[in-house]
């Protein structure tokens, strides 16, 4: 009995009376007997149970890695080609072992276990009809493969076979660390040991003739000599029962039992001697085992684990791993398990192997001959689409919380931004109606029209400035004439300001015609050139530069220019030119 921490809480051996095994009518009563008893009744306590069967075949191979439905698919159709099974007479489950080692492609190697249909559901059957449906049946190889994953397991091999001797076959599982690599039962087991043992009596109890005194020929005439029997050691026949419990005792320590009574008790050596033909058919099938996984594989194994029954007694596992080449190492599952050790009677704690590795197996974690690969893929195809649902719904959720805390902070960075925009209007005074910004843009109007008045009245002097700084030296103005721009108008289509005239709408400028600058007056000057004559169309270049480049006249243009003579006998090159203001 295992508790929910893992470790072992109850381990005790019940033995089956006849009449109470699985299937029979005491079953019920011993099942509940025996739950009782250890006090774990509760109905919610999982019950697994071990096929004990040399008709199950394991299998471990190779498959593409694969998942879900796919790996389900590959499984099956790579046993079926290797088997040939009938789908409707075996129930398959796997396990997946981990990567294929060595392999170029991705590949998984899976432990398969097909079992007799009709043996699951009977098995299945006399527990639900006791009242106590399981939680799963599984296969020894597999089961012990929890236990090699235990702490406790014996450590110092790469490679190990493991012995399992039940009374009427034997299972073989080659374990790693941490998989098992070939499993293969054989039907040889503890009851061959103790058949040698019930022929032993068996022999000892046949009638043996009478012993003469006397072996001379008598003389013809004289008296018969009388035949005297020599009382042979009184022995009786055993059945398979008495023969087995009369070997646990022997070999065991188990208590005396009571067809020692009718029959002397053997010796551990005699006894020994006694079963060695069994141990010897034993050890020829496990030695073919092994050469043939050797030859398959190149690789033998390291050491040599013994569990069950018979190997509680220290000679016969000398025995058959002497026979093997190995030196024995006892397999007590009782000393592997956490908690299990000293749990159990010394002569029972061989026998507990399987009941221990069935109560660790994990569900949905090994072989379960109830709830195969089928379901649970389905199980876990819902749970996965149940997964992907439910986190789509929290990615959304968490989507929808990040937007509105985004949203929060802009409508926040908003709110900041017009009440700083509040803050500056309120800090420009009042709001004006329509009426104070139409008295604010005629005064504006004043005073731009009083600035363009004064401008108009300072332009000739500004200009003649302007003229005599950009003049060289060698020109002279003779005469020079301003034209004032016409008082502004209002805009075309604009309301009319009170003492002005409304502008007339101008005409469209012809298509790819440029409209006219616009200027604040226009200036004619007159003046001509003196010097060098070689120098005129130079200087009068460069007053022209000094113009365009000033930043109150625009677009100088010459209007005539043309040589004069002077009284004194020289030229002047005289020339006039307007240009417009800025």
């Amino acid at each position: 009995m295992r508790a929910g921490s893992g470790a072992v809480a109850a381990l005790r051996r019940f033995p089956i009376a006849p009449g109470q095994a699985p299937g029979e009518k005491g079953f019920p009563g011993l099942l509940r007997a025996s739950l009782n008893a250890m006090a774990f009744n509760e109905a919610s306590t999982d019950i697994w149970a071990v096929l004990r069967s040399p008709d199950l075949d394991l299998n471990v191979f190779s498959v593409p890695k694969l998942s879900g439905g796919k790996l389900d698919a590959a499984v099956y159709w790579t046993l079926q080609k290797e088997k040939k099974f009938a789908e409707a007479e075996y129930v398959l489950d796997y396990l997946v072992l981990g990567p294929t080692e060595g392999s170029k492609t991705p590949k998984l190697d899976v432990l398969t276990c097909l079992a007799r249909k009709t043996d699951v559901e009977a098995l299945s059957a006399s527990f639900r009809e006791a009242g106590r449906p399981l939680a799963g049946i599984t296969a020894i190889p597999n089961a012990f493969l929890g236990l090699y994953r235990q702490r406790g397991v014996p450590t110092g091999f790469a490679l190990a076979a493991n012995i399992h001797v039940e009374p009427d076959f034997s299972a073989i599982g080659l374990y790693t660390k941490d998989r098992l690599l070939f499993s293969r039962f054989i039907r040889s087991g503890g009851d061959s040991m103790t058949e040698a043992l019930a022929d032993h009596y068996q022999e000892l109890a046949k009638p043996r003739p009478a012993i003469l005194d006397d072996l001379e020929l008598p003389l013809p005439g004289a008296e018969q000599p009388k035949a005297t029997a020599v009382q042979p050691q009184a022995a009786a026949p055993l059945s398979p029962e008495e023969a087995r419990d009369m070997l646990r005792h022997v070999l065991l320590g188990a208590p005396r039992p009571a067809c020692a009574d009718k029959a002397q008790p053997v010796t551990p050596l005699e006894a020994i001697d006694i079963v060695a033909p069994a141990i010897e058919r034993l050890s020829r099938q496990v030695e073919r085992t092994l050469d043939y996984y050797a030859s398959s594989q190149q690789i033998r194994c390291d050491a040599l684990h013994l569990s069950g029954e018979i190997f509680g007694s220290a000679a016969i596992a000398q025995a058959l791993a002497g026979q093997l080449g190995f030196t024995p190492t006892i397999f007590d599952a009782t000393a592997i398990a956490s908690g299990g050790d000293g749990l159990a009677q010394p002569e029972d704690r061989m026998l507990m192997a399987p009941a221990l590795a069935a109560a660790l197996s994990q569900p949905g974690r090994g072989i379960n001959l109830l709830e195969t690969y089928k379901p649970r893929t389905a199980k876990e195809t819902k749970r996965t689409a149940t997964s992907r649902m439910l986190l789509g719904l929290a990615g959304f959720m968490l989507l929808m919380g990040v937007g509105g805390l985004l949203v929060d902070q802009g409508n926040a960075a908003k709110r900041n931004e017009l009440a700083r925009l509040t803050r500056q209007l309120e800090s420009l005074g009042p709001v004006l109606d329509d009426r104070a910004i139409q008295v604010e843009v005629d005064q504006y109007r004043a005073r731009q029209g009083a600035l363009r008045e004064a401008s108009a009245r300072l332009l000739a002097p500004a200009a003649l400035a302007e003229l005599s700084a950009c003049a060289p030296e060698n020109v002279r103005i003779l005469s020079f004439t301003a034209e004032y721009p016409p008082p502004e108008a209002d805009a075309p289509g604009a309301p009319p300001t009170p003492g002005r005239t409304p502008a007339p709408v101008p005409p469209k400028p012809a298509a790819g015609a440029k409209a006219a600058p616009k200027t604040n007056g226009m200036v004619t000057i007159e003046g001509v050139v003196s010097g060098d004559r070689a120098e005129f169309d130079a200087s009068l270049a460069r007053f022209i530069l000094a113009l365009q480049a000033s930043p109150m006249f625009s677009m100088p243009v010459v209007n005539e220019s043309g040589l004069k003579d002077l009284n004194d006998g020289g030229q002047v090159l005289s020339f006039s030119m307007h240009l417009g203001v800025k």
